[in-house]
């Protein structure tokens, strides 16, 4: 599956940050904008490129608007000229990204970066100097959709074990999907507001996680509830985050 993003990023001081974003949604049409932390406190302002493509049906309108951020980005930052501001394409086919863009302060560029795997790092770099992680949230597909998440372990238990009991509660249970694999699990309701994904880990760890698309009181609940009652008497530490 394909995936294309035109991103400008800076950091994230505090609410004097704020018009930046204000800005971005004003200045570039179909842009999404929020705050992250990953590496380090930022903010992010981006253009889905493959989904432009399925919305809009003016050809001209998605041309435009898909070299938009990295046609305007030199004059975006004379707005803000005390920051500097990258911009990066994520273009990613079938699991494999690479990485280009540049850095500008005030109008000026003042580093470019070519088509890389690790491109991505270089540039986030300019905004960050000991920027070091390969994962970026910001350039997952469930980064401004998702509602909270899910993180956490479970202790001194086996994959095969867990795979017992959540056949128990789940496996016949038409409200839900259950897909098993040798060294992971995965559980999500048939409407999928949310998902719970556990892998295993050695010395009988199980790494939990998952993403919540929506979080109201009665999806929160039922998530507790299975964790709960799937896991009671066994070691566990994770909790349900809502953003």
């Amino acid at each position: 599956m394909s995936y294309n993003t035109k991103n400008i990023i800076t950091d994230y001081v505090g609410a004097e940050d704020e018009g930046i974003i204000a800005a971005l949604l004003a200045t570039f049409k179909y842009c999404q904008a929020k705050t992250f932390q990953t590496g380090f406190a930022g903010l992010v302002g981006q253009i889905d490129t493959m989904k432009l493509q399925k919305t809009v049906f003016d050809e001209d309108e998605v041309h435009t608007w898909s070299y938009a951020m990295e046609e305007g980005l030199e004059d975006f930052s004379k707005q803000f000229p005390h920051k500097k501001f990258v911009f990066i394409e994520a273009d990613c086919f079938g699991g494999a990204c690479i990485y280009s863009g540049f850095a500008v302060q005030n109008g000026e560029i003042l580093f470019q970066q070519s088509y890389d795997h690790n491109g991505h790092i270089k540039l986030l770099r300019e905004i960050s100097p000991t920027y070091t992680e390969f994962y970026f949230e910001p350039f997952t597909r469930d980064f401004f959709v998702k509602k909270g998440e899910i993180k956490g372990k479970i202790y001194d238990f086996s994959m095969a074990g867990l795979f017992l009991l959540m056949q128990t509660d789940y496996g016949k249970n038409p409200d839900f999907q259950m897909l098993p694999a040798y060294d992971n699990l995965l559980l999500q309701p048939q409407n999928k507001d949310y998902y719970l994904y556990f892998e295993e880990l050695p010395q009988r760890e199980i790494k939990v996680s998952g993403i919540l698309y929506q979080a109201n009181e009665t999806i929160l609940n039922t998530i507790r509830n299975i964790l709960k009652d799937s896991l009671v008497g066994i070691k566990h530490d994770i909790e349900v985050i809502v953003l």
